[in-house]
């Protein structure tokens, strides 16, 4: 599998979801909807599509909920604002558990709506989209870990799925349901498909599962007849998105240790 430093600000940007018991409260006076819970966890580590572990560092948070400008999102979408921290409806703070976050929601009708799903239960995770400040990786095991030392918040939502299913997202996620369908990976439980990614990723395959990426090298093969060849040097991504980066050294050293996993190892 190729991580590029791209991919990971990527999702980064997309933000994580964190199971969290939202708590909706009796509506304030003026109308408005109190909720809180908890956005991130910390020192939970947690796999990020199968690429790396990943964790953050109590203390992460405290220059951005300083600084920041954040909104309470639904979804991550834009267009459908619950609260914001300069307006004095948002309150982030750190406690011991993780990122804890109080709202009073506007009384607008999808914040109602949105009121109903969390107390019956339908919806009850959050999720936060973020900037990576300060992190270091752990490249000692076979799946690298990465922790989040210092952060910088976007906006914290309430979410029904795990990642914002924009546009380009919900493309990717049918490509990817081609590309299962096309290794014949498809017919294989949800719990199972993880496992393997997991497997792949570190560079040890169970026997098990062999003969299924043998049948689905098999696949590639006789759709590209040059499916063996290396996978091209990863190149240097610049710009703003990759502003946060530590280290260089240890990035490149990280990329180039990704791409050496390319081959499935079988």
């Amino acid at each position: 599998m190729k991580l590029t430093s791209t991919l990971v600000a990527e999702l980064d940007r997309r933000g994580r979801r964190f199971d969290s018991e939202i708590e909706v409260r009796a509506v304030n006076a003026d109308g408005s909807i109190p909720f809180r819970g908890h956005a991130s966890l910390f020192n939970k580590r947690y796999s990020v599509y199968g690429m790396w572990l990943e964790e953050f560092a109590p203390g992460a948070f405290e220059k951005t909920i300083r600084e920041s400008d954040v909104r309470a999102l639904i979804n991550h979408d834009p267009n459908m604002v619950l609260a914001r921290s300069k307006a004095g409806t948002l309150r982030l703070a750190e406690d011991a558990k993780g990122l804890l976050v109080e709202a009073d929601m506007a009384p607008t009708t999808y914040s109602q709506d949105l009121a109903v799903s969390m107390q019956r239960g339908d919806v009850n995770q959050m999720s936060h989209a973020f900037r990576s400040v300060v992190e270091k990786w752990d490249e000692s095991a076979k799946i690298p870990v990465r922790t989040i030392i210092e952060a910088q918040l976007f906006d914290v939502s309430v979410v029904t799925y795990p990642m914002l299913e924009s546009t380009d997202a919900a493309l990717r996620s049918v490509q990817f349901d081609v590309m299962l369908r096309t290794l014949g990976l498809d017919e294989m439980e949800a719990e199972e498909r993880g496992a393997l990614l997991m497997q792949v990723t570190a560079g040890e395959i169970e026997p098990a599962f062999r003969p299924v990426l043998l049948r689905a090298q098999e696949r590639i093969a006789a759709l590209t007849p040059t499916a063996g060849d290396e996978p091209p040097e990863p190149t240097q991504t610049t710009g703003p998105a990759m502003s946060h980066s530590a280290d260089r050294d240890t990035r490149q050293r990280r990329l180039r240790l990704q791409a050496s996993r390319w081959a499935l190892p079988l």
